[in-house]
């Protein structure tokens, strides 16, 4: 029989690096579903609002937010759209530290701004980045 692996197949090492990696995945869901709800609480909005407004089942967002799933990209777009709050924001501490206060600072700072002065600075970085 070719292809899938059966676990109790699997080395010791196998198992165990199995393992960690469901557990990491299991941390990071629980960790994003709890910045959902505290961005989705903090707006005052229900798990229907944000359902509707991210194009989402308020079951998903249900899911999401108690860990039981890790949203795809897409998703996590959606409800950082909806929410008016950056991918950094979502995932904060899962990011590297540094990265995360520069992205924070630069959206603050930029959310300020007129939407002429937005179009500015996005036109300079695109010319700073050609150079």
């Amino acid at each position: 029989m070719a292809g899938k692996i059966r676990k109790e197949d699997l080395s010791p090492d196998d198992k165990e690096d199995l393992y960690l990696q469901d557990r990491r995945k299991k941390d990071m869901a629980k960790y994003i579903g709890d910045n959902i709800h505290k961005y989705r609480t903090t707006q005052n909005l229900t798990r229907e609002q944000l359902a509707e407004k991210s194009n989402l089942t308020a079951s998903h967002i249900y899911q999401l937010e108690i860990g039981n799933s890790v949203p795809s990209l897409i998703t996590a777009i959606d409800i950082c759209n909806s929410l008016n709050i950056s991918i950094s924001q979502l995932t904060e501490n899962l990011l590297f530290e540094d990265i995360n206060k520069f992205i924070d600072a630069i959206s603050k700072d930029f959310n300020k701004l007129s939407d002429k002065e937005k179009k500015a600075i996005i036109h300079l970085i695109g010319d700073l980045s050609n150079d």
